[in-house]
């Protein structure tokens, strides 16, 4: 049941043995559990407070609870049995709102009932009272407080009933697709649109007009993480409901740009269009490199070994393909998904590696992020290529080297890159 959480009854007359009880305040009951039946949930304890206090925030009437009782009154002045209670949708009572323990009272959220609350479930005393049944706003379990219309593929209308948070991303198939299943470390495409829960409004949509669909890595180092963990096993077809703790999504520094506090939970609509494995090397014809030029050999898995041979390194930037790929040629401003080595000429150390580090890089190329020679040799490779790249120091390091690597300001370096994706 949607109410079969933490209650908040609020009694609107005094309580039994506690005349100095305001009309409506809010008492949170003890050990309410301890006179529910089996199937209901433990409640914690609960001490008087005002509702919006007891919350921080305010409540919100929508749903539906249901109580069982299976405890006998204690009598505490007179008081009479009468059939469980039932509202209308309107909240208003249906028929009479006095019911006994052992049997069950359904009502709205929002609406009223009479109920006598025994002392063995208060704070000492049987009272009788009227009670309106709130609970918090919308938790991890409660993805229908979101309303999302509108076909697969179109930009969909959705209303938030706000404040809407979540403490751990939770993810619902709105349209259930019948494509592959996506898969961690692969590329999807989709749209999405974004909204914050906190006040419900649009802070980003793929779908405007003109817009191409967004790709994004499921790697959780280089994507929002929530997205990660919501797209990850949804099938291609699909359209999901992300919900988004701070968290998993952008932390607490928020995205003041977006209107998205540090507390604040997202809500993104995603339309799952495609997903792609990205190949663990390059593949594609073997070409001859060549002479005088490092030397490279290839593991079982596919990582270079280079060496580097005696002499000086060629002044100029080499830019020699080793297997050209099949795919469409890089171009500057893309995101690269890379493996590669690099050593130094100078006695052939090896410095970076993402082979060693267990996962591809990803980065801009074309764009001043890398070193010069890599913005100008991997732009215009096609992708599923590998490349060989000797960088003299003006195109790598510059006369500053990178002393942390012992890379110094006149080394030339050598790297061989296979280029595995480029979006």
């Amino acid at each position: 049941m949607s109410g079969r959480r933490a209650l908040l009854l609020a009694l609107s007359g005094p309580p039994c043995g506690r005349p100095n009880a305001r009309p409506g305040q809010v008492t949170w009951l003890t050990e309410l559990s301890a006179a529910l039946s089996h199937r209901a949930l433990p409640l914690p304890q609960f001490a008087a407070e005002g509702a919006d206090r007891a919350l921080g925030s305010p409540v919100a009437p929508w749903g539906t609870v249901v109580l069982e009782l299976d405890s006998d009154p204690a009598p505490c002045g007179r008081h009479r049995r009468a059939a469980p209670a039932s509202t209308t949708a309107s909240g208003a009572p249906a028929r009479s709102s006095r019911f006994p323990f052992g049997g069950l009272v359904t009502v709205t959220v929002g609406a009223a009932c009479t109920v006598m609350i025994i002392a063995s479930m208060a704070l000492g005393h049987t009272v009788w009272g009227s009670i309106t049944v709130v609970r918090p706003a919308a938790t991890a379990t409660e993805m229908d407080a979101v309303k999302v219309l509108g076909a697969f593929g179109a930009e969909p209308t959705v209303t938030v009933r706000t404040p809407f948070s979540v403490k751990q991303t939770t993810r619902a198939v709105l349209i259930q697709g019948t494509g592959p299943t996506a898969v961690a470390g692969e590329r999807v495409t989709l749209n999405y649109v974004g909204f914050n829960g906190a006040d419900g409004k649009k802070f980003d949509s793929s779908f405007t007009k003109g817009s191409a669909p967004t790709t994004l890595l499921l790697d959780p180092a280089l994507s929002l993480p929530g997205l990660v963990k919501g797209i990850v096993g949804a099938k291609v077809g699909s359209r999901l409901l992300i919900a988004v703790p701070p968290a998993d999504a952008y932390g607490t520094t928020g995205q003041a740009s977006a209107g998205i506090g540090a507390t604040d939970t997202i809500l993104v609509v995603a339309d799952l269009l495609a997903a792609k494995a990205l190949p663990s090397r390059a593949i594609g014809a073997v070409v001859p490199p060549q002479a005088g030029l490092p030397n490279v050999r290839l593991a079982a898995n596919g990582k270079p070994a280079i060496t580097v041979p005696a002499g000086n390194p060629p002044a100029p930037l080499v830019v020699q393909p080793l297997i050209v790929g099949t795919g469409p040629k890089v171009a500057k401003g893309e995101q690269i998904t890379v493996h590669y080595v690099g050593v130094i000429w100078r006695g052939g150390r090896q410095f970076d590696s993402s082979w060693d580090r267990g996962k591809p890089a990803t980065f801009p190329i074309g764009t001043g992020q890398v070193v010069a020679g890599w913005d100008e040799g991997i732009v215009g490779q096609p992708v599923g290529s590998q490349v060989l790249l000797v960088v003299p120091p003006d195109k790598a390091y510059g006369a500053a080297g990178q002393p942390q690597a012992g890379i110094k300001g006149t080394d030339t370096l050598v790297f061989v890159v296979d280029i595995l994706d480029a979006v």
